[in-house]
């Protein structure tokens, strides 16, 4: 018996009877979606990556890295590609490249205030005999009249 032939209702999906009258069963397991054709082809991928090689120059492209969106610019000025920065950034992850970014820091950090910070808890830390400032430790060693 045919998929078309079946008394299922009419609300089973229009392609499985299709599906299952070309393949059998095994034609209505869902596969992986295709999905979109990339935009970027071998040509463009290497055009790219020489320019992230490169680098920058500042006086000529204005910036002293690349960010995502100056390359999704640089891709548009050059071959007319509109491409989103969430794709090019896996793009070029696929190329073998990572997102590098600095880690923050507070304008007003003081390193002698960190110092005398951390030598302040660590020494009483020892003289009291914890090695580990965990909260079940702390709250059993440091009792809440010391503060």
């Amino acid at each position: 018996m045919t998929a078309l032939a079946s008394p299922r209702p009419s609300s089973v999906n229009v392609t499985s009877p299709v599906r299952f009258n070309a393949h059998g069963p095994e034609g209505l397991i869902d596969g992986k979606a295709p999905g979109n054709v990339c935009k970027l082809s071998a040509r463009h991928r290497e055009a790219l990556l020489a320019l992230v090689e490169s680098g920058p120059i500042p006086a000529v492209h204005g910036v002293v890295r690349w960010r995502l969106k100056d390359l999704v610019q640089w891709l548009w000025d050059e071959f007319r590609i509109e491409v989103s920065e969430t794709t090019l950034g896996r793009e070029l992850r696929a190329l073998g490249y990572r997102k590098l970014s600095a880690r923050p820091r507070h304008h007003a950090k003081s390193e002698a205030a960190v110092a005398v910070f951390k030598n302040l808890w660590t020494g009483r830390a020892l003289q009291e005999g914890c090695f580990w400032l965990d909260e079940r430790r702390f709250a059993s060693i440091y009792p809440a009249s010391v503060w």
